[in-house]
């Protein structure tokens, strides 16, 4: 048998039958069995993907089923099979994968780019095993995943899962447009979060977009400092990072400088964290950037442009940042 959940990040391959790994939004859990006896399946009406071009282990199929939803944090998830199944299949926490079947699961949401416009991207993927996450590919997406409704998705990616034992990666290619049919959310996906703090006499721009600054961070370390902004909530389980944000942008200092040698942007709509050492153009500024021993915030002015990767980023106002590490 072979089990799974959606490992967070990159492949990872376990030892034995069995790949499991907890994440709050994780593919429904998967068993493969041989074709020995097994309770008769409810039938499912086929949905054809005639606008897709597939292939599976390099030969061409066709994808019989598409389905959308919304998760509990807001983002698209369309799952695809070469069989006939039904919503409440691919919705569910346990779900048996057919003979020769191939199940891919895609995330999908935005990106923006250095110019400033929003393109769809397919955020974390999964097939056989193995899960990708970043911006794995651009996708161009019609609908909002509305019950029984029709939403579109436009890719073009190749996919591997994982070996097991001596059996080969399989390995699928889709290319052209999913027609996904709208489900209704699984049971228990409400949104969990805890409320965000107010925002901060502050923002930051990147690309065009101002956000109000909400959660600041300024982790104290041996070797330097590192200063969060967010737009979202930050956290110092472990290091300073910023939680549920759509633009972050990070500024990292060495122990003896009072100026950041390097500036981060990051964040739900940049995807990848991008990073810049060089400032041809411009800096950022936090001042003061370290605080008094024993102090567990302190009051920082912001200001500066700067040009991190072709994205252009600008910092105004007063926060208060929580110290870490401290």
């Amino acid at each position: 048998m072979r089990a799974w959940l959606a490992l967070m990040f990159v492949a990872v391959t376990l030892g034995g039958c069995d790949r499991k790994a907890a994440r709050s939004e994780a593919p429904a859990a998967t068993t493969r069995s041989s074709a020995a006896k097994r309770p008769a399946r409810p039938s499912a009406p086929a949905r054809p993907q005639e606008r897709l071009t597939a292939s599976v282990d390099g030969k061409a199929r066709t994808f019989q089923s598409a389905f959308a939803w919304m998760t509990a944090d807001g983002t698209m998830r369309v799952s695809l099979s070469t069989a006939p199944r039904s919503c409440a299949e691919v919705t569910s926490s346990m779900i048996e994968a057919l003979p020769d079947e191939a199940l891919v699961e895609l995330f999908l949401g935005k990106h923006l780019a250095p110019d400033g416009r929003f393109e769809g991207v397919v955020t974390q993927t999964y097939f056989d095993g193995s899960t990708i996450a970043g911006n794995v590919a651009k996708a161009e997406v019609h609908g909002d995943a509305s019950v029984g409704k029709s939403t579109t998705v436009k890719v073009e990616l190749a996919l591997e899962g994982l070996a097991l034992g001596d059996s080969p990666k399989r390995k699928v290619k889709l290319d052209g447009t999913i027609d996904a049919l709208g489900c209704p959310a699984p049971k228990g996906a409400a949104k969990r979060e805890p409320p965000q703090p107010p925002a901060q006499g502050a923002t930051l721009e990147i690309a065009g977009q101002k956000l109000p600054i909400v959660g600041v961070a300024l982790e104290q370390k041996p070797d330097g400092r590192d200063l969060v902004l967010s737009s979202g909530g930050v956290s110092c389980d472990g290091f300073a990072h910023a939680t549920n944000a759509a633009l972050v942008v990070t500024l990292h200092y060495r122990a003896k400088g009072d100026s950041a040698w390097q500036e981060d942007v990051g964040g739900d709509w940049i995807g990848n964290q991008q990073s810049d050492q060089s400032f041809a153009d411009g800096k950022l500024v936090a001042a003061p950037s370290r605080a008094p021993e024993g102090a567990e915030t302190i009051e920082l002015a912001l200001s500066g442009k700067a040009k991190i990767m072709d994205y252009p980023v600008a910092l105004s106002g007063k926060v208060t940042a929580r110290v870490c590490g401290k």
